[in-house]
Parts: structure tokens; sequence; C-alpha cells
């Protein structure tokens, strides 16, 4: 801008010379004085506007600062929020099927797992057979029957490891043996001399409660043979070192389950997530976890959105059994926790409450014909749906985890269609967490 005004005033000064010298200076229109206030005028008033412009241009500049921190801030929300954000998990497939029975087997069991062989691409459905003496075998990828695994003892549960690999819990013995796929012992842990101290227990292995092999480790519920309230005092789940053969009792009833408003429940279901123990009761909206040498770690509510109020216990009933299965009918439970490593999903079943004879049919109805949901939960505890089954059509307390999805049963007695000469499953896969 000065450069400008200099030229303006170079060409006045030239000007005025020219006119100075040819009609002299009185004569001159543009004499020395008017041509410099002239150009000082000028200079000056451009030296206002330049002024206003660069205030103009300062703060111009300062609105495109401000939008340009505004936007930096924006996308540092969104990139936060898309690392941090919880979505409700999606159901990519839904199918139902169907495999044949023989007659030698049973339409409905009390312990179910399932195990897919990377290596050998084999993928079978294992169930406890009600005589609790025979392990049957499915083919899921071809949807037919394999085979039966003759033990020649009773067992509660059993862990597979792998086909060939297969870990089971004698009947009230105590003793967990490792079989091969023809039933065949391979070794044997006999636990009676590590889990009775103050008081006798017994080890408890089931879908809900389950026996797990996880590394040099043997997971598994215990039993204490006192009852209620004393009942709710101990310890429930034992882990056994193989190595170093050292059993820790550890979970604890959560004390809204053992102070003076108990509240009736059963044992808890767990499983085994990052590392840690994952533990859920049956009358507790929290999840709890626990390090795998005993001590808790953290618990967190991860409330169902039908389980509200448990009902309280009469602990003078405790005996009568009538009272108690009326009580065990009708109260809402969290069921059973299971743990999809194939997705890195967690799913609590929660069963709700009902009336022990229907009000409509007259029925008595039974302890699993009851509405239910399925809540899936991701690792860091944050659910993300809550699935709502009709009653009298599942049997949830034959669901399990597999490389396809998690596999819940349809044969219900009670379901219309149902039909005792086949084993009829809904499968429901979800998106990885």
């Amino acid at each position: 801008m000065d450069c400008y005004f200099i030229f303006l005033y170079c060409i006045f000064y030239f000007a005025k010379s020219y006119y100075s010298s040819k009609y002299g200076i009185n004569r001159s229109i543009l004499n020395y004085y008017t041509c410099n206030a002239f150009i000082a005028k000028l200079y000056l008033k451009g030296k206002l506007q330049m002024k206003e412009i660069s205030k103009k241009r300062k703060l111009f500049n300062q609105i495109i600062s401000a939008l340009v921190i505004l936007l930096i801030i924006k996308l540092a929300y969104w990139v936060f929020y898309w690392v941090t954000a919880t979505y409700p998990a999606e159901i990519l497939e839904e199918t139902e099927f169907t495999i044949a029975i023989p007659d030698t087997c049973s339409y409905h069991s009390y312990c179910i797992s399932s195990h897919y062989d990377y290596r050998t691409k084999q993928n079978y459905l294992y169930r406890l057979n009600l005589n609790n003496h025979q392990i049957e075998v499915y083919d899921l990828e071809k949807k037919i029957f394999n085979k039966t695994i003759e033990l020649g003892y009773s067992i509660d549960g059993f862990f597979v490891e792998a086909h060939n690999e297969i870990y089971v819990l004698e009947y009230e013995k105590n003793i967990i043996h490792q079989i091969d796929s023809t039933g065949n012992i391979k070794s044997s842990w006999n636990l009676n001399r590590y889990i009775n101290d103050s008081i006798p227990r017994v080890i408890y292995s089931g879908t809900e409660q389950p026996l797990i092999k996880y590394n040099s480790l043997f997971i598994f519920n215990l039993v204490s043979n006192v009852i209620p309230p004393k009942f709710y005092n101990y310890e429930t789940i034992g882990i056994y070192n193989t190595i170093n053969e050292e059993l820790v009792k550890t979970a604890v009833f959560p004390k809204s389950m053992r102070d003076g408003n108990i509240r009736f429940g059963y044992y808890p279901s767990y499983s085994v997530v990052n590392n840690m123990l994952l533990c859920s009761f049956s009358a507790d909206h929290n999840l709890y976890f626990y390090t795998l040498d005993g001590g808790i770690y953290n618990k967190q509510e991860c409330k169902s959105k039908y389980l509200n109020n448990f009902q309280k216990c009469d602990i003078s009933q405790a005996a009568n059994r009538e009272y108690n299965a009326k009580f065990q009918i009708e109260m809402p439970t969290y069921y059973t926790l299971l743990y999809d490593e194939y997705r890195q999903l967690i799913y609590r079943l929660c069963l709700h409450s009902q009336k022990s004879v229907d009000s409509k049919t007259a029925m008595v109805n039974d302890y699993f014909d009851r509405e239910w949901s399925l809540m899936v939960i991701n690792k860091d505890l944050d659910i993300l749906k809550e699935i709502k089954f009709p009653a009298r059509e599942y049997l949830c307390q034959e669901t399990c985890i597999t490389k396809d999805g998690i596999l819940i049963s349809k044969n219900n007695e009670n379901n219309p269609n149902f039909e005792p000469n086949v084993l009829s499953y809904k499968l429901i896969k979800f998106k990885d967490d």
C-alpha cells in the first residue's frame, strides 16, 4: 500500500515540476504545497482503509480459526464415539432344524455342549443321556446322529476339550475322568480330600453349572451339604489346579441372598471370559468377575428389563417340598450364563415370573413353561440386546454355543409341535462384537 502512494507522489511531483517550468511557480495549478497536501490526504485515507481492512481480515481469520477448532472437536468426538460406543447386537442369521434320534437317545438333556475342530472341520453336538451314563454325539454339519459313548458309570456333566479328549464328572464321587472318544479312561483326579473342610461338600455339574477345563485348571460348582440360611454363607465354586494340586474355593453368595431378607436362589452360573471367572447368581442383577486364584475383581449391574424384584423366601418352609416347588416355578431367576468364544459375546438367560397354575387354562405350569429372555452382552458388560421368547415353545435348559451361533432347544413337551423322535433346535447367529 505504501508503494502505491509513493508512486502517486512521484506522478504529482513530476506534474508540478512540469507545470512550474512551463507556467512559472505562481501560475502552476499544482504548486508544491498543494501537491504534498493532496498526497498526504490520500496517504492517510489509504492507511485508515488498510487499517479497517486489517481489522476485518483479523476478525475473519479468528472466525476461520474458531470454525477449524470446532471442526477438529467434532471430528474427535465422532472418532471417540465410534471407538467406544456400543451398538445393538445384530442378528445375522436365524434358522431352525431337526435331527432324527434313535430310540436309545433322549429328547432332552441336563447337560449339552458342542465342539468344533478347526483342523478336521468336524462340528459335533454332545448331550448327556437321561440315564446319565451315556454321551450322545451328533454331527451338526450333516444334522445326523453319530454315535453313543458308553461310560459304564453315572456322571453329572462333562467338558469337551477335543473330540478325543473329554472330561467327565462321576456322579456323587467327586472324581473327574479324562476319557477318549470311545469312553476309555486316560486319567483321573480324585478331589474328595480337597473339597471337604468344616462341612461336607459335593461337586455338581450341568448346563448352567458347567464343568470347565481351562488350561491346567478344573472349574466346577461346589454344593455345601447344609440347609438355608447357612447354605448361603459358603463358597459355591471350586478351582482346582492340576499342576500344584491345590483347590481354591470362591464366589460366596452376594449379600442380597444371605442377609436377613434372604431371597431364595440356586447355585451360580459361570464362564471364563478374558482369563477371568464371570459369575451370575440367580437372584442378583449384578455380574461378578473373579480372578482365577479366587479373588473378587469387580462387579457390575447387568439387569434384565423383565426381572425386577425377587421374592423373599420363607426360610421356615425350607424343608417343605410343596412350598419350594411352587416358589421355584413362580420366581423370576437368572438361569444360565454362556460365553460365545467365536463372537466374543456373553449370553445371560433370564426366566420370567409366572403363576404355578395358569389362570386361563387351569394348567399347572412347569419350571420351564414360562416366558424367558436372552440378554446379549459384550465383554465390557454392556447390554446390546434382550430378546424375549414365548412360554411353552422352547426348552432353554438345552442351550449351548456352537461355531454357527447359539443353539436353543424347542423340545418342550408342552410345545404343540413337540415330537419325541427328533431334536428340534433354533439357531441364532449374532454379529461379532
